[in-house]
């Protein structure tokens, strides 16, 4: 059976001899031949994914993406494409004559949308089909996907939405120049605004980790107030966050959360998230049973931008600094 897409943009792209010859590198490196073949597909669908995106003028970071790691490519049924500045994009193969494309659970986060890629070995070509920005299921019909031109609306989107985000983000060189933030405090002011004595110390970088970090460099450290809500409780916890210059073209940032009140921790399973400019998740940590605080550390290059998500049940609230 042939699915058509009468009215819809599709775009078909010979397989070149590089991603012919990739792909098979990387399904060469595979235990089974079943593995091998999967690898082979998501890899020339990346491709054909990347070629689009270059004749359109979109950024692309081809090396980026879980599909070019081997570890990650032999572990998960991976095919990513970083699009600089947007966001990843899923490019999923599909067989000749299959009426659906199969998009796997653990590609269905971290995600700007989803590209179904026809490919035909005999004619050597690759066909996009259409795109999806979200899924809910494991097998989707080929007549559900949008054209692709609601890919390229996708894209002009997240590229439009940038400036507002730095607009949003708060901008951690202006602290290091003594320059105040709203919303920011020394933790000493803002333990006083509550009027209760501490119920924890910020575990600097020096005692937290074994970075090589110049002796001169000046760490700045705010704090604020945050408020996480489950359906019973309500959870007062304190967001600190400190900046060190490494070298003029390097800062390392350190983000903790603390419980307010002496003598209690943090609430289990509260989760800590990085994520880079283009929404991909950099780190992320999660509380155990009696923590009474949690800690990430990023490093990154004056003016890029970084949120921090923090999820507790069905409450997610997000921070976004430019470093």
């Amino acid at each position: 059976m042939t699915t058509t897409f009468p009215q819809q943009l599709t775009v078909t792209l010979p397989m070149t001899q590089l991603a012919r010859a990739t792909a098979d590198q990387f399904a060469q490196q595979q235990p089974t031949p079943a593995k091998a073949e999967q690898v082979r597909q998501n890899t020339l669908a990346v491709y054909a994914v990347q070629e689009y995106c270059q004749m359109l003028g979109i950024a692309t970071d081809l090396t980026a993406g879980d599909s070019w790691q081997p570890l990650k490519r032999l572990a998960a049924n991976v095919a990513d494409l970083e699009l600089v500045g947007v966001g990843r994009l899923e490019c999923r193969p599909v067989e000749l004559d299959e009426p659906v494309c199969l998009i796997p659970p653990e590609v269905w986060a971290d995600r700007i949308g989803y590209v179904a890629v026809r490919l035909d070995p005999v004619n050597l070509e690759a066909t996009l089909l259409g795109f999806v920005p979200t899924v809910t299921t494991e097998h989707l019909p080929l007549d559900q996907f949008d054209s692709l031109d609601a890919l390229i609306d996708r894209v002009h989107m997240e590229q439009q939405a940038v400036p507002s985000v730095n607009r949003m983000a708060t901008d951690l060189g202006q602290w290091l120049i003594g320059q105040a933030t709203a919303g920011w405090q020394t933790i000493e002011s803002l333990l006083d605004s509550l009027h209760t004595e501490p119920a924890f110390a910020f575990r600097s970088a020096a005692e937290t980790t074994s970075e090589d970090i110049p002796a001169e460099s000046e760490a700045l450290r705010r704090a604020k107030l945050i408020h996480l809500s489950t359906a019973t409780v309500d959870y007062p916890l304190v967001l600190v966050v400190e900046v060190r210059p490494r070298s003029e073209q390097q800062r390392s940032v350190y983000v903790q959360i603390h419980p307010i009140e002496a003598g209690t921790g943090l609430p289990e399973g509260l989760r800590l998230v990085g994520l880079d400019q283009a929404g991909s998740v950099v780190l992320e940590t999660r509380t155990r049973q009696a923590d009474d605080y949690i800690q990430l550390r990023f490093r990154g290059r004056p003016g890029e931008l970084l949120r921090l998500e923090i999820e507790l049940q069905d409450t997610v609230l997000s921070e976004h600094f430019m470093v």
